[in-house]
């Protein structure tokens, strides 16, 4: 089982950007140069899930392997 799968059984409830990536063992650094967005953009999409375009979630969604709707995003 890889490290995605493990943290997606973890998540049974929505959960926050933050919280995700952290399950996950990554910076935000790695995640934001390889969804392609500055690491300041997506601090900010940790503090503050309403600004999180769709678009960018559905990037976020893919890279951490975890549905959409199981994180808090707007």
């Amino acid at each position: 089982m890889n490290q995605t799968s493990k943290c997606y059984k973890q998540i049974q409830f929505r959960s926050d950007l933050r919280t995700i990536r952290l399950m996950l063992g990554l910076s935000r650094k790695d995640v934001s140069v390889n969804i392609g967005i500055s690491d300041k953009t997506l601090y900010r999409y940790e503090k503050e899930p309403g600004t999180t375009p769709l678009h960018i979630a559905k990037r976020l969604s893919l890279y951490y392997g975890v549905p959409l709707d199981q994180f808090n995003y707007m």
